[in-house]
């Protein structure tokens, strides 16, 4: 397998996915005290791949549904449209495409 991703990286990569321990704990406390998360910063930063492939694994490991909104104010549907039905909307999608993968059994 080739260890140089192009791009950010996605769940499945969570193996190979090295560093960033100290900032994936955080940021899991921080959701455990807060139930939201928001991570922002410049484009290219790693946003993506430490979610991915970091936070999210250790979410779904601990029987959490992750689920991952992004905001493009470009896309002509989301103008006008508030935060609220914005989030319940990604909800409904993420709802809508789950995996065998990422199913849970009781």
């Amino acid at each position: 397998m080739n260890p140089y991703i192009i791009g950010p990286y996605k769940e499945e990569d969570a193996s190979i996915f090295k560093g960033c321990t100290d900032e994936i704990n955080g940021m899991y406390r921080s959701f455990m005290q807060n139930a939201y998360l928001v991570c922002y910063t410049n484009s290219g930063e790693g946003k993506s791949s430490i979610l991915n492939a970091g936070l999210f694994p250790k979410l779904r490991k601990n029987r959490y549904f992750p689920i991952s909104v992004r905001f493009n104010f470009n896309d002509d549907t989301v103008i006008g449209m508030r935060f609220d039905d914005i989030i319940n909307k990604s909800i409904e999608d993420a709802l809508g495409n789950i995996s065998v993968a990422h199913s849970y059994s009781p």
